[in-house]
């Protein structure tokens, strides 16, 4: 289905607020290039150590693109 917005949709609700990636496919099959997910604390409850988030990040990178393609 086309969201017709012209523009990206930030997904919040994901990471750390429970959603996982099988729900962000779920719920936008088919729509990913329009999709930016949210993960902030997902990324930042990792702790003060600085490379910690940037660790985070490059997770929730791969398992959010690999769902939306």
């Amino acid at each position: 289905e086309d969201l017709a917005i012209n523009g990206p949709v930030l997904v919040p609700g994901l990471g750390a607020q429970g959603g996982s990636g099988s729900d962000l496919e779920r719920i936008f099959a088919g729509l990913g290039r329009h999709v930016v997910p949210s993960v902030s604390r997902e990324i930042l409850k990792v702790g003060p150590d600085a490379s910690a988030p940037r660790r985070a990040a490059i997770r929730a990178g791969q398992e959010y693109g690999r769902v939306l393609g």
